[in-house]
């Protein structure tokens, strides 16, 4: 044996032997302290989410395909709810019916998007992007949660604020629940746009009250004009070209969600006079009892002169400077409900795509592609900390916004993708499901529901 292992040896044999006098010697009160260290836990995880699109243009191989890699995802797992997603291109009615068929029994909730689906690895556009072949499935597997989907066309019914009670009354009664039991969260979409999307709200509020966070965005068209037809709603085995689709969430599950414009005050501001709807349209005639596209003009020094008199659409140009009703969250968190100007029209009065009721003082707003660019990965930052949801507690992550914002990154496809690389370092790099709608719906904290527009407004889940 080597010297340097007798020396260790005899170090051990102290040691021992001072354990041993310690016990045997020294009184239990006088011991020294030694401290047992747990073996780690592993904290069960009750909820996995997968998500996965595809670009195939046949509608099923196109489901087939997203429906393998969602259950890689899953590790197996059957979901018990899903998110469908699909740009127009596709024959919807297939693509649901081949969804339910690889998905028996599984709640569908779904609507159509704007361009594209954004996942983790970037902005997924397709082919023939004008109508677009991208789809994807979002899956949710959990012994936690219960939803329910419910779903009411615009020909059942005689208004919008009656399709949205019908629409989450049915939701309620699918979930198993009654109306007493509140959610956690709600998913709703609409179609088409124009509905009366704040009708929606009241008649989902009339049934739930005002404080459930209704979340969610109106179905998308074609690109061309953003309204261009082919939108539709999906609702368990049914599609929807006009209504809306709801899907309350009940658990105990962290869920945090933020609704964010991500735009700043120029200092011009006016309260709204005149307000009307013209043939569906909501316009906005006078700003302080002065014709309202003068007023706009005026206050970005003449920018909007050439569309004076005319009735042309501006809303690539118009997304940038936008119209906004402050609203004070809890906290004191100054937020912002977005109402974008369309086009003039000859009498002077501004075609706008949400409705400002007279007295509402409307402020100008203004942003830029650098904004819309980090705009998504702040508000899923922010629907973290609400949620008070750790970066290792992400299940997933859901966010709907406004398909004009992308109208505000001139550069197209690098910006989209750019935008999305600074989702992921937000989420976690959990499971990442971006829709681009016509508006979406969100929740300002200790206010209530509203519609907006090219706003984010994002629900992230925790695993725990």
């Amino acid at each position: 044996m080597g010297k340097k292992s007798i020396i260790g040896l005899t170090i051990i044999l102290i040691a021992l032997g001072v354990i041993a006098w310690i016990f045997l010697v020294v009184p239990a009160e006088e011991r020294p302290f030694f401290p047992v260290i747990p073996e780690e836990e592993e904290i069960e995880v009750k909820l996995k989410m997968g998500v996965a699109y595809s670009t195939n243009k046949d509608s099923k191989e196109a489901i087939q395909e997203a429906y393998t890699k969602m259950m890689a995802q899953l590790e197996g797992e059957k979901p018990i709810f899903i998110i469908l997603t699909s740009t127009v291109g596709y024959d919807q009615e297939e693509v649901l019916a081949e969804a339910n068929r690889l998905l028996p029994g599984v709640k569908i909730y779904g609507y159509t998007s704007l361009l594209g689906i954004m996942t983790n690895d970037g902005f997924h556009i397709g082919e023939e992007v004008g109508e677009g072949y991208v789809l994807s499935l979002m899956g949710f597997s959990s012994e936690e949660m219960i939803f329910g989907v419910g779903a009411c066309g615009l020909d059942e019914v005689a208004s919008s604020q009656e399709a949205g009670r019908v629409a989450i009354t049915r939701a309620i009664e699918n979930a198993g629940k009654t109306k007493e039991d509140v959610p956690k969260v709600v998913l709703i979409s609409t179609s088409p746009f124009g509905i009366g999307e704040a009708l929606v709200l009241t008649g989902v509020e009339s049934v739930l009250g005002k404080t459930v966070p209704l979340v969610g965005g109106g179905a998308a068209a074609g690109h061309g004009d953003l309204v261009s037809g082919g939108e539709v709603l999906f609702a368990n085995d049914k599609v929807y070209p006009r209504g809306v689709v709801v899907a309350p969430i009940y658990t105990d599950l962290k869920i945090g969600h933020a609704f964010l414009s991500g735009f700043n005050p120029t200092g011009d501001k006016g309260t709204v006079t005149k307000f009307e709807v013209v043939g569906g349209e909501a316009r906005i005639i006078e700003l302080d009892n002065m014709p309202a596209a003068r007023v706009y003009n005026d206050w970005l020094d003449g920018a909007f002169e050439e569309y004076l008199g005319t009735s042309e659409m501006f809303l690539g140009k118009a997304v940038s400077y936008t119209l906004g009703e402050k609203i004070m969250e809890t906290g004191g968190f100054i937020n912002w409900k977005m109402i974008v100007p369309f086009h003039f029209n000859p009498d002077d009065s501004v075609t706008v795509g949400a409705p400002a009721s007279e007295g509402t003082e409307l402020h100008l707003l203004e942003s830029d592609p650098d904004l819309f660019i980090k705009r998504p990965a702040l508000t899923v930052r922010l629907a973290r900390s609400r949620g008070e949801i750790t970066e290792e507690e992400i299940a997933g992550v859901v966010m709907d916004q406004c398909g004009g914002s992308l109208l505000g990154i001139p550069v197209g496809i690098s910006g989209w993708n750019e935008m999305v690389s600074l989702i992921g370092p937000a989420a976690g790099d959990a499971p990442f499901l971006g829709v681009s709608n016509l508006g979406p719906y969100g929740h300002f904290a200790g206010v209530g529901n509203r519609y907006g527009e090219v706003t984010a407004s994002v629900l992230v889940f925790g695993k725990y």
